[in-house]
């Protein structure tokens, strides 16, 4: 077990609770793998094996916990209301299965294997691990973290934060203002309802990185957009942010007022960040055009679209409505690569086009960058 799961589940003095025929009760019994609560918080410890525990409402006003440890039958632990708030469960190896139908709050750890994770109605924080997870966030302003794996990710309503780590990830944001870092590999992102910020690349292993403002002030973020991975995004309704990052992206902005882009870097700092030699606590995101590499095509479907191609060749297509299509910028100049753009319906805006830029004639107005 590593030192983060230890402290993880770590329990406090086991709270009594009364016996009833039937029912598994924890007094101050605390196994090597099993269950004990701490103050409100139920902790719940799996096994190298496959575990399963489903949570649910009982009649008590308070939850039901059915736990299944790897090579024992399922045992039922009975809880009367306000005895439980939160709920922990951290799942070692196995192909580890947790379901909340309730309303305490859930943070789950799968660890290794392919794992299954279900939150309930309030903010869960649910952590894949290794392996092929599949995690369902459902209500609440859920953290979800993929960790290493494919894994597929839903969450439903709520402003979500969800990280698909590494590997090839498919993520349903669902309704609500999210936030997606697709992370390394092949990741397909549909963000769903609401105005959401979907980024493509994200390499929490890549430390910092130093971005220059124009004053030349420098920065140290918690959060680096890289990898050059090819992910397909999908925004859906709303006023969403994709960001490409490297690779050959795919970027369909759906409903509403939409901004896609391949070339755009961001970067948000934690609760603090050196401001030219000196520490502030309030954090803020930084968003350059350092123009990211890739052929990529950029959808904007329905309404007023900003695409934004970056260096490669590009196709952008800006849908319905009266969009802005920039054919490429890279650090002052033209990216010197041949883009295709496509206004469609409405009166739209070409920028920074070269003579060698493929356009369609239903434009307003066209620019370029001088040189």
């Amino acid at each position: 077990m590593t030192s983060w799961l230890k402290n993880f589940l770590a329990p406090t003095s086991p709270a009594p609770c009364r016996a009833r025929l039937g029912v598994e009760t924890l007094s101050s019994r605390l196994t090597p793998a099993g269950v004990s609560l701490s103050g409100t918080t139920l902790l719940i410890e799996g096994t190298a094996g496959d575990d399963r525990v489903d949570v649910v409402p009982n009649y008590l006003g308070g939850i039901d916990v059915t736990v299944t440890l790897a090579g024992d039958g399922p045992v039922l632990y009975r809880y009367d209301i306000g005895e439980t708030t939160a709920i922990r469960f951290g799942g070692y190896d196995g192909n580890d299965y947790i379901s909340n139908l309730s309303w305490n709050k859930l943070t789950a750890y799968g660890g290794r294997g392919d794992d299954t994770l279900r939150g309930g109605y309030v903010a869960d924080e649910l952590i894949g691990g290794e392996g092929n997870d599949f995690i369902r966030g459902y209500t609440g302003n859920d953290f979800v973290n993929g960790d290493g794996g494919n894994d597929t990710i839903y969450t439903d309503e709520g402003d979500d934060t969800v990280y698909g780590g590494d590997g090839n990830d498919i993520v349903y944001a669902g309704a609500g203002n999210d936030k997606v870092y697709g992370g390394a590999g092949r990741d397909s992102v549909y963000a769903g309802a609401g105005n959401d910020i979907v980024y493509g690349d994200y390499d929490p292993a890549a430390h910092y990185v130093y971005v220059d403002d124009e004053e030349g002030y420098r920065y140290k973020p918690t959060i680096v957009l890289t990898s050059n991975a090819e992910d397909t995004l999908y925004g859906e309704d709303g006023e969403d942010r994709l960001q490409g990052g490297d690779g050959n992206d795919k970027l369909y902005g759906g409903n509403g007022n939409d901004t896609l882009g391949a070339t755009w870097m961001a970067v948000e700092w934690g609760p603090e960040y050196q401001y030219d030699g000196s520490y502030v606590g309030r954090p803020v995101t930084i968003k350059s055009d350092e123009g990211e590499s890739g052929d990529d095509y950029l959808s904007g479907g329905a309404g007023n679209d900003t695409l934004r191609g970056g260096d490669g060749s590009d196709t952008l297509s800006g849908g319905d409505g009266s969009d802005w299509l920039y054919a490429g910028w890279v650090w002052g100049s033209l990216d010197g690569d041949k883009d295709y753009l496509y206004g469609d319906a409405g009166y739209d805006h070409f920028l920074e086009v070269e003579a060698r830029d493929k356009t369609d004639w239903n434009f307003e107005h066209i620019s370029a960058l001088p040189g």
